[in-house]
């Protein structure tokens, strides 16, 4: 007979009872818990789900998944996925899913409850309990019809991007970080002399000279080294064995991976390069024969009296040269006005308003006068409008030695100046640099589907106008046209070197064109290339212009000796006398030469000034545009006067203290740097060199001129350095102001290179230049170092070694 449990033991075993049932409790709550959370995450997620049994008969989906397939849930529970989807695909990746295998599939699926065709990519995997028993399958559906969708667009756009860049007639290319061309447009092809498929994946040594290449992979490593953007001008050896100069544009691009490539642009400037290099051959002619120009001048001394008059001005004033040269008292005014006063050369180194007020127009330019006046006296009193230049003469020692006056009877020109005032509103704007503008246009109705900025700016419409024009609107010579567009569409790629095409405002520019088709979107298109040619047309008629003057100049200057070659005889002695004062004023002459540009400057000043109120804006424009290009030419024939002297004048080595030197520089820039509020540091030294004491002012003229010109508002100090090296003296002018690139350390040395920075500040490009020839003839050299926190440090040096003149 058993014993009977006690009380503490029925009590434990009941707390045990309690405690187990709590635990199962709590267990069923996070179990249902559980249940809702998947059961959410189930409902929204943003795949979709479907539960399919060992059978494949759908038990359950989510909403996601009856969006994707397009049909009710009714409909589709119980529907065997392993027996009735109509895609055998999909079939056998559900098959396949069951048997524990998961498996992928992408493609169009058809719902077969509802007239809806997706594009789905879904996941099967086979679903087993905890105990490993197989409960069927999951199948994870994702809709991808947007992702299409974008994909189809992006290969349309690369398409039809691709094909732009194929039809653009300069060459451009795209290199890997190995220097291995991966793309390139027919442009490139051509100039290589290659097949694309003979160009890609090789590089520039497989088709071009060494001494070539070594520069282009040099600009390349700087590219990918820093990431700015490179600009050079090379040569290059085309596939037909032609050396051409090109300008290239590279640039860093770095794909999503980290990649880097180069992007390159070229552009061929080879006919401008020749033409710019016969049309500095033509102006250096005319410099040779400048000096037997037969302008009246006359020189002063610094004590006013007349030291030079030559022939021509003896005709136009009857004053013989042996009646005024030495005299004084303002004689040279009488010989045009009748009495003694001031005229223009008196204005060289004061300004005087009410000498000013007596003529049409003054203007300073640097130490120069230009002004312009109707004179009655002239001619013996039949009166002319003179247009006149006056200027100071430089000794050797750098001091002013006397003034000169050029002038030049205008009259014929003023009249025509009259008539041209008729005719202001043809005037159009006379230096103009142009990208190439891009049409695409569609090839049955001729309509233009799409165009570049360049052409928007080209042709003056917004895009909405463009957009409803036809290739017809835009062209001067649509029958030319239609004969051209006829032929690209056949499939020949059309080059035409000259066409003319008309603007929104009607005015008509030569162009040169590049044309092709392809096709977009199921049809036919043509791309043209549109070049404005204006500038280069421009270029080729002054080119003939100034060759038929120059052949005018020396066949009248030819008949003028052979009559003069009997006066020349009395007076070769005098001459000899003369030559080296001759020299001093020879270049002055040249001066003459910024008349026409003067002239304009001041038609288009009053102009501006007397019909202001009435002309539009444009007009006013036109105005501004001509003042500016008019002061920019004088002032570049001031600059090259300088470098011509530079070159050809003998230098007379001296020894000199430079303790001078930097007292004439603080005199003659201090009333700049006080009112600039700019502190300037001279060296204590005293120093003794042998140098040309002009061109050693030069030197330090130009580069502080060029400090304050450059450095912008925050300029605050220039510095004057000396420091002794072994061979040579070593000084240097600093400033603390807008500073330079260093990329730009060697370029803003050669003629007629300017930096970024001078955007906005009148120059010529030859300041820097005119230093470097003094350095070289001082066996020296010059070099610019940037300063890390702003400005710039430049570097001249002479050799100790130069003997004494």
């Amino acid at each position: 007979m058993s014993q009977k449990p006690s009380y503490e033991e029925l009590a434990g075993r009941v707390r045990e009872l309690e405690e187990d049932a709590l635990a199962r409790r709590r267990t069923n709550e996070v179990l249902r818990k559980s249940e809702e959370r998947y059961r959410m995450i189930f409902n929204y997620s943003p795949l979709g789900i479907v539960h399919f049994d060992c059978d494949g008969l759908i038990v359950d989906c989510n909403e996601r998944f009856l969006e994707i397939v397009g049909a009710p849930r009714e409909r589709l529970l119980g529907f065997n996925m392993a027996t009735s989807l109509r895609n055998e695909e999909m079939r056998a990746a559900v098959i396949a899913g069951l048997s524990g295998e998961p498996n992928y599939f992408e493609g169009d699926y058809r719902s077969v409850t509802a007239n809806k065709v997706t594009p789905i990519r879904a996941m099967f995997s086979r679903v087993n309990t905890d105990d490993g028993g197989f409960m069927g399958a999951v199948g994870l559906f994702e809709d991808v019809s947007a992702q299409k969708q974008s994909e189809e667009a992006l290969r349309e756009s690369r398409e039809f991007l691709g094909k732009i860049v194929a039809s653009i007639s300069d060459p451009i290319f795209v290199k890997d970080r190995y220097h291995r061309l991966i793309l390139v447009n027919d442009a490139e092809c051509a100039l290589a002399g290659r097949t694309r498929e003979e160009i890609l994946g090789r590089t520039d040594y497989d088709f071009f000279p060494k001494e070539q290449v070594d520069i282009f992979w040099e600009k390349d490593e700087a590219v990918f080294e820093t990431g700015e953007e490179n600009e050079n001008e090379e040569q290059i050896t085309d596939g037909q064995g032609r050396t051409r100069t090109i300008v290239t544009k590279k640039s860093l691009y770095t794909d999503s991976f980290g990649n880097k490539f180069i992007v390159g642009v070229i552009r061929d400037i080879t006919d401008r390069k020749e033409a710019e290099l016969a049309l500095q051959a033509a102006h250096q002619e005319l410099q040779d024969i400048i000096e037997f120009l037969p302008d009246a001048t006359l020189v002063i001394g610094r004590d006013k009296k007349v030291t030079y008059w030559n022939h021509a001005i003896e005709e136009m004033t009857g004053v013989r040269k042996s009646d005024i040269l030495g005299k004084g008292d303002y004689a040279y005014a009488k010989a045009f006005y009748g009495n003694g006063r001031p005229m223009l050369i008196d204005l060289v180194m004061a300004e005087e308003p009410e000498i000013e007020s007596r003529y049409d127009f003054v203007k300073r330019i640097g130490t120069t006068v230009y002004g312009e006046a109707y004179v009655p006296g002239a001619y013996r009193g039949k009166g002319a409008y003179l247009w006149s230049t006056a200027a100071p003469l430089i000794g050797r020692d750098g001091n002013i030695i006397g003034f000169i006056q050029s002038i030049r009877d205008i009259s014929d020109r003023k009249r025509a100046e009259e008539a041209l005032k008729e005719n202001e509103k043809k005037y159009r704007q006379l230096f103009e640099t142009v990208s190439d503008a891009i049409l695409v246009c569609d090839g049955d109705s001729r309509r233009l589907i799409d165009v570049n900025e360049r052409a928007l700016s080209l042709y003056g419409y917004s895009r909405e106008e463009f957009l409803d024009l036809s290739y017809r609107d835009i062209t001067a010579e649509p029958d030319e046209s239609d004969v051209v567009i006829k032929e690209t569409l056949s499939g020949v790629g059309i080059q035409v070197p000259l066409r003319t095409h008309r603007k929104k405002d009607g005015t008509v520019f030569p162009a040169e064109i590049s044309s092709s088709t392809f096709e977009l979107a199921g049809r036919k298109v043509i791309c043209g290339v549109v070049r404005d040619i204006t500038e280069r047309k421009r270029v080729e008629r002054e080119l003939s212009a100034y060759r038929d003057g120059l052949e005018h100049l020396i066949e009248a200057r030819t008949a003028e000796l052979a009559r003069a070659n009997e006066r020349l005889k009395v007076e070769i002695e005098e001459r000899r006398r003369a030559k080296e004062r001759l020299k001093l004023f020879a270049y002055s002459v040249a001066h003459d030469l910024k008349s026409p540009a003067v002239g304009i400057h001041g038609i288009a000043k009053r102009l501006h000034r007397q019909t202001r109120d009435v002309l539009d804006e444009k007009s006013r424009s036109y105005c501004s545009q001509i003042l500016k290009v008019s002061e920019h030419i004088a002032e570049l024939v001031d600059k090259i006067n300088v470098y011509i002297a530079t070159k050809e004048a003998r230098l007379s080595f001296e020894r000199i203290a430079l303790k001078e030197i930097f007292a004439m520089l603080r005199d003659e820039f201090s009333v700049q740097f006080n009112n600039r509020r700019i502190d300037w540091e001279l060296p204590e030294s005293d120093v003794v060199v042998t140098a040309d004491r002009l061109s050693l002012l030069r030197v330090f003229r130009n580069l502080v001129d060029n400090a304050l010109k450059y450095g912008g508002e925050h300029l605050s100090r220039i510095r004057i350095g000396y420091e002794e090296g072994k061979d040579c003296h070593i000084l240097s002018v600093a400033d603390d102001g807008r500073g330079l690139r260093g990329a730009d350390s060697e370029r803003i040395f050669e003629v007629f290179q300017r930096q970024e920075t001078s955007k906005g500040v009148e120059g010529a490009g030859l300041g820097l230049t005119i230093v470097r020839e003094i350095a070289e003839q001082h066996n020296g050299r010059v070099w610019m170092e940037p300063v890390p926190n702003g400005g710039a440090s430049f570097f001249v040096t002479i050799s100790k070694d130069l003997p004494v003149s």
